[in-house]
């Protein structure tokens, strides 16, 4: 137990250090003013953790108890596919409506925060992916873990200080996006020496990448505030999220999902 839990008092230290990073390198780089901005947008950002903590309460649970069955790996895929659709339709909203939420429940002065939204809400989801690797703490590779962790903490640092005084709060944004991607996917790659699940990454970046290009044309496209505009973003939300879910979840078969969740009486 100790040999388990105390890699994690170290892994734990980095995430929140990570977390407190980028707010060090803006008050340090440039100004109160900004740290006011993107504190506002973490705030409005932080809403896609509940989506998090929905999937992170349940799964480990869900992937302890049937971790000797052999069809929970493809279970977990799925799991991931659909954590996978929310996450997209959340960013998708993020970015479309971003401007409106801020402009809504803030003043003049924290406008700028809606350009960062979306960024800060693309990194979170990144942060807290390593949910789904679970084969690095079956294995209780904790230390891997710990290790990981810490250069994560540490390439987001050295990333903050190097993109926020070329491109400001965006440098903020893309070096947590980054330094978060990294972390996930190293986490990805040991825990699947361990537990192998296969997940569909070639399905998933492609939607990703679709989603978020599309939401970005459409403001570029409709970039004013009006109720028209208003309504065309609702409307293409659920164009793109019928389409998402035709892509990734309306393809997978939920009968053995119940099963995994729900298994039967013997």
């Amino acid at each position: 137990m100790v040999s388990f839990s105390f890699p994690l008092i170290f892994s734990s230290i980095s995430v929140v250090t990570n977390l407190y990073i980028d707010r060090l390198a803006i008050i340090s780089l440039l100004d109160l003013e900004k740290l006011g901005i993107y504190g506002m947008a973490y705030r409005f950002a932080s809403i896609s953790n509940l989506l998090i903590f929905g999937f992170q309460n349940s799964l480990m649970p869900l992937v302890y108890k049937h971790i000797n069955e052999r069809n929970t790996p493809n279970e977990i895929s799925k799991i991931f596919n659909y954590f996978s659709f929310f996450a997209f339709v959340l960013i998708l909203m993020s970015i479309l409506y971003s401007k409106e939420i801020i402009i809504l429940f803030t003043t003049e002065e924290f406008f700028a925060a809606s350009d960062i939204i979306p960024l800060l809400v693309i990194s979170i989801i990144f942060s807290n992916m390593y949910i789904f690797a679970p084969g690095i703490f079956i294995a209780k590779k904790t230390k891997l873990v710990a290790i990981v962790f810490i250069i994560g903490a540490l390439v987001n640092a050295l990333l903050n200080y190097f993109l926020i005084p070329l491109i400001g709060l965006f440098g903020a944004c893309i070096s947590t996006i980054i330094s978060a991607f990294i972390s996930t996917l190293v986490l990805f790659i040991i825990s699947a020496k361990y537990y192998k699940i296969p997940y569909q990454f070639r399905k998933l970046i492609v939607s990703l990448i679709l989603s978020v290009c599309f939401a970005y044309l459409f403001i570029f496209l409709f970039h004013g505030i009006s109720i028209l505009f208003i309504v065309l973003k609702f409307l293409s939300v659920i164009v793109i999220a019928v389409l998402l879910w035709f892509q990734l979840i309306k393809s997978i078969s939920g009968s053995s999902l119940i099963y995994c969740v729900i298994p039967p009486d013997k």
